[in-house]
Protein backbone atom coordinates (compact mmCIF):
# COMPACT_ATOMS: atom_id res chain seq x y z
CA UNK A 1 0.00 0.00 0.00
CA UNK A 2 2.66 2.57 1.00
CA UNK A 3 4.80 1.40 -1.81
CA UNK A 4 1.92 2.48 -4.52
CA UNK A 5 0.82 5.65 -2.43
CA UNK A 6 4.66 6.59 -3.08
CA UNK A 7 4.10 5.55 -6.82
CA UNK A 8 1.44 7.63 -7.17
CA UNK A 9 2.39 10.66 -6.13
CA UNK A 10 5.36 10.35 -8.40
CA UNK A 11 3.52 9.44 -11.12
CA UNK A 12 1.14 12.87 -10.48
CA UNK A 13 4.09 15.13 -10.38
CA UNK A 14 5.98 13.21 -13.52
CA UNK A 15 2.43 14.10 -15.51
CA UNK A 16 2.21 17.77 -14.31
CA UNK A 17 6.08 18.17 -15.36
CA UNK A 18 5.44 16.36 -18.53
CA UNK A 19 2.66 18.24 -19.61
CA UNK A 20 4.28 22.15 -18.79
CA UNK A 21 7.72 21.37 -20.10
CA UNK A 22 5.58 20.25 -23.70
CA UNK A 23 3.43 23.75 -22.96
CA UNK A 24 6.11 26.09 -22.24
CA UNK A 25 9.79 26.86 -23.13
CA UNK A 26 10.45 27.79 -19.22
CA UNK A 27 9.11 26.04 -16.46
CA UNK A 28 9.40 27.39 -12.97
CA UNK A 29 9.54 25.14 -10.33
CA UNK A 30 8.92 26.02 -5.80
CA UNK A 31 8.98 24.36 -2.99
CA UNK A 32 7.53 25.43 0.59
CA UNK A 33 6.42 23.61 3.24
CA UNK A 34 2.51 24.47 5.49
CA UNK A 35 2.20 23.88 9.08
CA UNK A 36 -0.55 24.85 11.88
CA UNK A 37 0.09 26.89 14.57
CA UNK A 38 2.40 24.73 17.24
CA UNK A 39 -0.39 25.92 20.24
CA UNK A 40 -2.89 23.67 18.71
CA UNK A 41 -5.22 26.47 18.12
CA UNK A 42 -6.26 25.51 14.60
CA UNK A 43 -7.82 21.98 14.41
CA UNK A 44 -6.92 20.22 10.80
CA UNK A 45 -9.62 19.74 8.50
CA UNK A 46 -8.95 18.56 4.53
CA UNK A 47 -10.97 21.36 3.52
CA UNK A 48 -8.10 23.69 4.70
CA UNK A 49 -5.94 22.30 2.09
CA UNK A 50 -8.15 21.92 -0.72
CA UNK A 51 -9.45 25.96 -0.06
CA UNK A 52 -5.41 26.47 -0.32
CA UNK A 53 -5.05 24.41 -3.12
CA UNK A 54 -8.17 26.62 -4.47
CA UNK A 55 -6.68 30.07 -3.40
CA UNK A 56 -3.22 29.70 -4.43
CA UNK A 57 -3.60 28.98 -7.87
CA UNK A 58 -6.70 31.90 -8.82
CA UNK A 59 -4.26 33.96 -6.85
CA UNK A 60 -1.29 32.97 -9.19
CA UNK A 61 -3.71 33.10 -12.16
CA UNK A 62 -4.96 36.56 -11.74
CA UNK A 63 -1.34 37.75 -11.14
CA UNK A 64 -2.03 40.78 -9.29
CA UNK A 65 0.87 42.73 -7.94
CA UNK A 66 1.98 41.56 -4.46
CA UNK A 67 0.11 43.94 -2.06
CA UNK A 68 2.74 45.63 0.05
CA UNK A 69 3.37 44.12 3.92
CA UNK A 70 1.11 46.68 6.16
CA UNK A 71 -1.89 46.41 2.89
CA UNK A 72 -4.16 43.35 2.62
CA UNK A 73 -5.09 44.11 -1.16
CA UNK A 74 -3.08 43.62 -4.53
CA UNK A 75 -2.75 47.30 -5.53
CA UNK A 76 -3.97 47.63 -10.01
CA UNK A 77 -4.51 45.30 -11.81
CA UNK A 78 -2.41 41.94 -13.40
CA UNK A 79 0.91 42.34 -14.24
CA UNK A 80 1.04 43.16 -18.26
CA UNK A 81 2.53 40.36 -19.06
CA UNK A 82 1.26 38.33 -22.27
CA UNK A 83 2.54 34.77 -21.02
CA UNK A 84 -0.14 33.02 -18.52
CA UNK A 85 1.17 32.30 -15.04
CA UNK A 86 -1.06 28.29 -15.57
CA UNK A 87 -0.34 27.36 -12.19
CA UNK A 88 -0.33 23.66 -10.60
CA UNK A 89 -0.21 23.23 -7.38
CA UNK A 90 0.61 19.44 -6.00
CA UNK A 91 1.10 18.88 -1.85
CA UNK A 92 1.48 16.08 0.29
CA UNK A 93 -0.02 15.49 3.65
CA UNK A 94 3.23 14.59 6.47
CA UNK A 95 1.61 13.23 10.13
CA UNK A 96 4.14 12.50 12.55
CA UNK A 97 2.99 9.94 15.64
CA UNK A 98 3.43 12.65 18.06
CA UNK A 99 1.54 15.00 16.73
CA UNK A 100 -1.61 16.59 16.23
CA UNK A 101 -2.04 18.25 13.27
CA UNK A 102 -0.29 17.16 9.62
CA UNK A 103 1.94 19.31 7.64
CA UNK A 104 2.16 19.38 3.76
CA UNK A 105 5.24 19.59 1.79
CA UNK A 106 3.86 21.63 -1.50
CA UNK A 107 5.42 22.33 -5.40
CA UNK A 108 4.27 24.89 -7.77
CA UNK A 109 5.01 24.37 -11.37
CA UNK A 110 4.24 27.76 -13.02
CA UNK A 111 5.39 29.29 -16.60
CA UNK A 112 9.08 30.52 -16.56
CA UNK A 113 8.38 33.26 -19.19
CA UNK A 114 5.72 34.30 -16.81
CA UNK A 115 6.73 33.98 -13.27
CA UNK A 116 10.81 33.35 -12.40
CA UNK A 117 10.19 34.52 -8.47
CA UNK A 118 10.42 32.08 -5.72
CA UNK A 119 9.42 35.54 -3.37
CA UNK A 120 6.64 35.78 -4.98
CA UNK A 121 5.05 32.24 -4.64
CA UNK A 122 6.16 31.93 -1.58
CA UNK A 123 4.47 35.18 -0.70
CA UNK A 124 1.04 34.26 -2.24
CA UNK A 125 1.23 31.18 -0.41
CA UNK A 126 1.41 32.39 3.02
CA UNK A 127 -1.35 34.75 2.75
CA UNK A 128 -3.83 31.73 0.58
CA UNK A 129 -2.58 29.64 3.99
CA UNK A 130 -3.53 32.20 6.08
CA UNK A 131 -6.51 32.78 4.27
CA UNK A 132 -7.61 29.01 4.55
CA UNK A 133 -7.04 28.76 7.64
CA UNK A 134 -8.58 31.76 8.69
CA UNK A 135 -6.20 33.48 11.15
CA UNK A 136 -4.77 37.21 10.59
CA UNK A 137 -1.29 35.68 11.45
CA UNK A 138 0.98 33.55 9.52
CA UNK A 139 4.58 34.19 10.91
CA UNK A 140 6.56 30.96 10.75
CA UNK A 141 4.03 28.18 8.77
CA UNK A 142 5.04 28.54 5.60
CA UNK A 143 8.82 27.04 5.02
CA UNK A 144 10.83 28.58 2.19
CA UNK A 145 12.34 25.29 2.00
CA UNK A 146 15.45 27.93 1.13
CA UNK A 147 18.12 27.24 4.26
CA UNK A 148 20.36 24.95 2.68
CA UNK A 149 19.54 24.99 -1.14
CA UNK A 150 17.45 27.51 -3.48
CA UNK A 151 14.02 26.89 -3.19
CA UNK A 152 13.04 26.87 -6.92
CA UNK A 153 14.47 25.31 -9.92
CA UNK A 154 14.08 26.98 -13.63
CA UNK A 155 14.03 24.45 -16.18
CA UNK A 156 14.37 25.87 -20.11
CA UNK A 157 14.31 23.65 -22.51
CA UNK A 158 16.43 25.32 -25.41
CA UNK A 159 19.49 25.28 -22.85
CA UNK A 160 22.07 22.41 -22.97
CA UNK A 161 22.13 21.33 -19.65
CA UNK A 162 18.13 20.93 -19.91
CA UNK A 163 18.23 17.24 -18.57
CA UNK A 164 20.28 18.16 -15.68
CA UNK A 165 17.58 20.78 -15.23
CA UNK A 166 15.11 18.15 -15.65
CA UNK A 167 17.18 15.60 -12.98
CA UNK A 168 17.12 18.46 -10.80
CA UNK A 169 13.50 19.12 -10.68
CA UNK A 170 12.84 15.68 -10.31
CA UNK A 171 15.21 15.00 -7.41
CA UNK A 172 13.16 18.07 -5.66
CA UNK A 173 10.17 16.73 -6.00
CA UNK A 174 10.95 13.25 -4.77
CA UNK A 175 11.22 14.82 -1.08
CA UNK A 176 7.41 15.11 -1.64
CA UNK A 177 7.38 11.24 -1.81
CA UNK A 178 9.71 9.96 0.91
CA UNK A 179 8.59 7.08 3.38
CA UNK A 180 10.14 8.18 6.46
CA UNK A 181 7.15 9.89 8.62
CA UNK A 182 4.21 9.36 5.68
CA UNK A 183 0.76 8.94 7.06
CA UNK A 184 0.24 5.33 6.76
CA UNK A 185 -3.62 5.21 7.72
CA UNK A 186 -5.03 2.66 5.75
CA UNK A 187 -7.32 5.52 3.85
CA UNK A 188 -5.42 7.52 0.94
CA UNK A 189 -8.00 10.30 1.28
CA UNK A 190 -6.00 13.45 1.05
CA UNK A 191 -3.02 12.23 1.32
CA UNK A 192 -2.00 13.98 -1.57
CA UNK A 193 -3.76 16.04 -4.25
CA UNK A 194 -3.22 19.03 -6.16
CA UNK A 195 -4.40 20.58 -9.83
CA UNK A 196 -6.04 18.48 -11.85
CA UNK A 197 -4.77 18.62 -15.63
CA UNK A 198 -6.74 19.66 -18.24
CA UNK A 199 -6.33 18.41 -22.02
CA UNK A 200 -5.70 22.24 -23.92
CA UNK A 201 -3.88 23.47 -27.14
CA UNK A 202 0.32 23.95 -26.63
CA UNK A 203 0.00 27.65 -25.25
CA UNK A 204 2.57 30.19 -24.49
CA UNK A 205 6.06 28.93 -25.50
Amino acid sequence: MQDHHLNSIQSFYQRHLNDMTSKHSKVFQTRFDLHYPSDNSISFHPKQIRDFNEYLKRDLERNYPLPKEDEHRSPGKNHMNKHQVDPRVIWVKEQHKNSSNPHYHCLTLVNGNSKNSSYDIHKRAERQWKNALGIEHIAGLVDHCNRDQSASIMINRNTSDYPVQIADARRQASYLSKSQGKDTTNTLLWRYGGTRITKEKRVNK
